[in-house]
């Protein structure tokens, strides 16, 4: 026998301003409503990650951003799929834009997230930011 698990690979922004990162909220209907997440999405076939978390956040929160280097990954299964998150820094440009569109959103210091519902597959890298701002404290 023969399981199938299919390969999602998924892109997500650290967007810093002031020691805050933006974080955006699932909405109704979604898997994991209410939940708080770094902005991103998916891959689509043949994409290259960081052009597709440039689209990503173009098409979500209409900013134009650039993508730096990769600061750490997630990988898991659920409901029969492998899903790898990868978390890049990335940059507004310019950086005074505001989020626009349907997506709540907010800044958050790492020491804030702790009273967020924070989406599980982002968990260990919010866990990751507050061990990175704790030392630099």
């Amino acid at each position: 026998m023969t399981l199938s698990i299919r390969l999602v690979v998924v892109v997500a922004a650290l967007i810093q301003r002031d020691g805050r990162f933006l974080l955006i909220q699932r909405q109704p209907g979604q898997r994991w409503a209410g939940y708080w997440e770094f902005p991103g999405g998916k891959i689509e076939t043949g994409e290259d990650p960081r052009a597709a978390l440039e689209r990503e956040i173009r098409e979500e929160l209409g900013l134009t951003v650039e993508v730096g280097d990769i600061f750490d990954y997630v990988s898991y299964v659920y409901e029969g799929h492998h899903w790898l998150v990868l978390f890049f820094w990335t940059r507004l440009e310019p950086p005074d834009q505001v989020p626009t569109g349907p997506w709540p959103h907010q800044w958050v210091r790492p020491a804030e997230m702790a009273d967020l519902p924070i989406l599980p597959s982002n968990e260990p890298i919010v866990r990751r930011l507050q061990q990175d701002a704790a030392i630099g404290q």
